[in-house]
């Protein structure tokens, strides 16, 4: 079968991909976040385990996130004795485009048990996924 006569372009989801293309800019692996749309606004949720306020760097444009995390360390690693150390805090960082345009100055965040959750507003309330899609 010809590649071109795949139907893709009826597919709802590949059109989604197509159209935001790779939002990934950093490695899933580092920072795996998730973003809901919430009406009028967006969140996002990111898993930073054993990383604190202070090292977390967030960066909010209006078409995209930044986060970065440096670990200063667990303060008396050089007195533990390990026995087997496989929760190293490499630095991390991440990038996303937003599918829409959000408010950055408006943006807020709470960290809570290694979960960043960012409230972004968006720059038009109205905007969906739906209306997304079918464009």
């Amino acid at each position: 079968m010809d590649d071109s006569s795949t139907g893709d372009d009826d597919d709802p989801f590949e059109r989604i991909h197509q159209s935001l293309g790779d939002v990934r800019l950093g490695h899933a692996t580092d920072i795996p976040v998730d973003i809901v749309d919430r009406g009028d606004h967006l969140e996002l949720v990111a898993n930073l385990p054993g990383y604190t306020r202070d090292e977390i760097e967030i960066d909010v444009n209006e078409r995209g996130v930044n986060i970065s995390a440096v670990s200063e360390g667990h303060p008396h690693s050089e007195s533990l004795n390990f026995v087997l150390r496989e929760r190293r805090r490499e630095p991390l960082s991440r990038g996303v485009r937003l599918p829409t345009a959000v408010v950055s100055d408006e943006a807020t965040y709470l960290l809570r048990r290694g979960v960043l959750v960012l409230t972004l507003p968006k720059v038009d309330p109205e905007w969906s996924l739906d209306e997304y899609t079918r464009n």
